[in-house]
């Protein structure tokens, strides 16, 4: 049964944030490497298997029959692929892979109304849904076991219990259920992008959640290590998040990332945060809400992420690959992902003595949302007719990346006269950061602004 819909616990829940500025910037690049399928190969699913290996779905395009393909890669790039039982065309397509309980994984077939079981050997197996036209699109596993997948085209949600029994339930007509994610209170929330909401599953039954926003297109859903639940929004440069778990209290809350694109895939995990793609990019977003901007992969910006998943030891995960009518047979490939490295630069122009204190303007990029840039600040100049640089002040430094702060430098006593009296004093200015990276620049120390 459909619960009561929780429209109006919602009036004046709903907040704009905005965040940072990534269109106006050059593209910033990752780091990573990457591994080439085979010939024809792309990937549209990952997931973490049972073995630790990183497990992928989708569909190598051959000049005579295409097949589906599951396959796994080791962390250092060695790739097993495992063929489906050849099919029509119009039947092929995978659409997300998860490990289960039982040392398998289970993947979804929405063309061919299947779900597909594989063994960490290579053996697959393969359930057809009772109802025609399904579509099962997203599965994904319970903290008790059990497995949920979305129907999108049924607007249903089904439950596979541990002895492989299916039960489904009915969500509103049109609704088109897309992404699913299990939390840990057995609660199971489902994005809907035909009616722009979100359906939540608990033991009392559904309840629906409206998005405030039309054509938000709700997509992957990931629930938070602070109690919220975050999702991506196809159809704008969106985040949102319920802000809390108690669904009589919940709010919407959508976060606007100053991007060109929707966005599509999200996992969870390196570094503490949210790790969102759009287009031929990823970023991240920390659960406070802080935004690194959106970078091109190692091998460039040229072809899109279609799969996004969180890795053993805090890696990340990507698949990327052009359409077969794009690149014709041009194998797709699997990468682990780098955010770029953190760099600092030094404004241009010193804030006038204040006292015997300088403010130098530093800015911080790279890095994933959470991290910090933390490294030392030294003026050095000649003062005193000496050839060599003395040092002329310093302090330490910490700060979130992907932002700018004005810092505070004390200089020497002698220092501050000899600037007070003369005016100005050329000086370099030096970041040198935890990392390794060292940055610095030339400017003018001025007394008076």
């Amino acid at each position: 049964m459909i619960g009561a819909r929780l429209a109006a616990t919602l009036a004046g829940l709903v907040a704009i944030v905005c965040l940072a500025d990534a269109a106006a910037a050059p593209a910033a690049t990752g780091r990573g490497t990457e591994y080439p399928l085979g010939q024809g190969m792309h990937a549209d699913a990952l997931a973490v298997g049972p073995d630790g290996n990183i497990w992928f779905a989708g569909t190598r395009h051959g000049p005579g029959q295409s097949v589906d393909v599951v396959g796994r890669t080791t962390a250092d790039g060695q790739i097993a692929e495992f063929a489906l039982p050849a099919r029509g065309e119009a039947e092929l397509g995978i659409s997300s892979i998860t490990a289960a309980s039982d040392g398998n994984l289970y993947f979804t077939e929405p063309n061919a109304n299947r779900i597909g079981r594989v063994s960490t050997a290579g053996e697959i197996s393969e359930l057809e849904l009772p109802n025609p036209g399904s579509r099962p699109r997203t599965i994904v596993a319970a903290p008790d076991g059990a497995l949920w997948v979305t129907e999108e085209g049924g607007d249903r949600v089904g439950r596979i219990n541990l002895a492989g029994a299916l039960r489904e339930r009915q969500l509103p007509p049109g609704s088109r259920p897309t992404g699913i994610a299990a939390r840990a209170d057995g609660t199971v929330w489902i994005t809907e992008p035909g009616v722009d909401g979100l359906a939540i599953v608990t033991t009392a039954g559904i309840s629906l959640f409206p998005i405030s926003f039309a054509s938000a297109g709700p997509n992957a859903i990931v629930p938070g290590p602070e109690g919220n639940v975050w999702f991506t929004e196809e159809n704008g440069p969106w985040i949102g998040r319920i802000t809390s778990a108690a669904l009589t209290k919940a709010s919407y809350e959508r976060l606007e990332l100053q991007i060109r694109q929707g966005t599509r895939w999200l996992a969870f995990g390196p570094s503490g945060d949210f790790w969102f793609t759009t287009g031929n990019r990823i970023g991240s977003i920390s659960p406070d809400k802080l935004v690194a901007e959106p970078a091109c992969l190692a091998a460039g910006c040229d072809l899109p992420v279609t799969a996004l998943a969180a890795g053993p030891e805090g890696s990340l995960w990507y698949a990327t690959g052009a359409a077969p009518s794009d690149a014709g047979l041009a194998p797709g490939t699997i990468g682990r992902f780098l955010p770029p490295r953190i760099m600092a630069t030094v404004a241009r122009r010193a804030g006038r003595l204040a006292g015997r204190y300088v403010k130098l303007g530093i800015a911080c990029q790279g890095g994933a949302a959470g991290q910090f840039c933390r490294g030392q600040l030294r003026i050095r100049g000649r003062v005193g007719g000496n050839d060599r640089m003395a040092l002329l002040g310093s302090r330490g430094l910490e700060f979130h990346v992907h932002s700018s702060r004005s810092f505070r430098v004390k200089l020497s006593r002698p220092v501050a006269t000899l600037l007070r009296r003369e005016g100005r004093l050329s000086a370099r200015v030096t970041v040198s950061l935890s990392g390794g990276r060292r940055t610095s620049r030339h400017l003018v120390l001025w007394a008076r602004g």
